[in-house]
């Protein structure tokens, strides 16, 4: 149905687990894969399927490497979501309500990622110019800090996000700003680097959406009229 196009899409890091959501709705779906790509049964929550009450709006999922859990930002309650499986369901077992953090209330919520050992979500506010990080463990969501433009000027318009598998780095792709910054989240999320339009001029065409190579060498940005492949840190 209508109500159930796949706006936001995830596949879990060893291919196992593929999760699809709606950014105008209150759909979201996952299932496992097997080992020759086929599908195993679907499950899917909703309105009338027992959806979190508020939950809506998808603008980020994530899978936890072990694909024992399912990350969502809903827009609609400004809440990040983390829904255990549990057989071939996946049923909610933490929230963390964003407008009750230390943040105060966000604009325009645009993607979530977890980092490559599960232990952190980071969210982005394009409006508010700020990223967030939120320490993940098996009791839930803890506060860990916050990065805004008046400390990184960088990050104006922060959309798209990925952590590199190779560690606590956090890239973040900034419509306004045309640049994509860099985020060292080892210890609270401090400034680690920015590539702009001066090295990559295809930025200035629109904010790309990002993807790091499996060992976390390269950096991959697809942008309108543009593919292109980054070694953070030596400006290649």
């Amino acid at each position: 149905g209508s109500a159930r196009k796949a706006t936001v899409l995830e596949l879990s890091a060893d291919g196992r687990f593929l999760a699809a959501g709606n950014e105008q709705g209150l759909w979201l779906w996952a299932c496992a894969l097997g080992e020759d790509g086929v599908f195993g049964s679907p499950w899917s929550v909703d309105a009338s399927t027992g959806a979190p009450a508020g939950f809506g709006y998808v603008r980020g999922l994530a899978l936890a490497p072990d694909g024992a859990a399912l990350y969502a930002l809903s827009a609609a309650d400004r809440v990040v979501y983390r829904f255990a499986r549990s057989g071939e369901a996946w049923v909610p077992d933490a929230s963390f309500r964003l407008d009750d953090s230390a943040a105060g209330v966000l604009s325009s919520l645009k993607d979530l990622a977890l980092s490559a050992d599960g232990s952190l979500v980071a969210v982005s506010a394009s409006d508010s110019d700020a990223v967030i990080l939120l320490e993940a463990s098996p009791a839930g969501f803890a506060w860990r800090g916050e990065l805004r433009k008046a400390g990184f000027p960088a990050l104006d318009g922060p959309a798209d996000l990925a952590f590199s598998p190779a560690g606590p780095l956090l890239a973040v792709s900034c419509g306004v700003s045309d640049m994509v910054a860099f985020v060292d989240c080892s210890a609270e999320p401090l400034p680690a680097g920015v590539l702009g339009p001066d090295a990559a001029p295809f930025l200035a065409d629109g904010s790309p959406t990002l993807a790091w190579s499996p060992d976390g060498t390269f950096l991959a940005l697809a942008a309108p009229g543009a593919l292109a492949f980054v070694r953070p840190g030596d400006g290649s």
